[in-house]
């Protein structure tokens, strides 16, 4: 028969250390939970969510083309009408 190698007088009972510490300090480093079972973006990161702008692509486009041509069209039309009031003033 092996022998553990401790000293116990009655090895026929089993002492258990039970945790005691909530799991918010055990996965701390985590962000207080434990980590996923399957990864957010999949192991090989096929599954990764899209982003914004791959999402929206067309939104952004419009947001980003629609305010550049309005001051465009303001400024120009601001410029005309400078012109044709200096035209008028000459004129008279």
């Amino acid at each position: 028969m092996l022998q553990p190698p401790y000293n116990c007088p009655d090895c026929t009972t089993i002492n258990m250390v039970q945790e005691s510490q909530p799991q918010s300090v055990i996965w701390a480093a985590h962000g207080g939970s434990p980590p996923l079972n399957r990864p957010m973006c999949d192991f090989d990161g096929s599954a990764c969510p899209k982003s914004f702008v791959e999402q929206y692509l067309a939104i952004v486009i419009v947001a980003a083309v629609v305010p550049v041509t309005i001051i465009i069209a303001a400024a120009l039309f601001i410029t005309r009408s400078r012109k044709q009031e200096e035209e008028r003033l000459n004129t008279l």
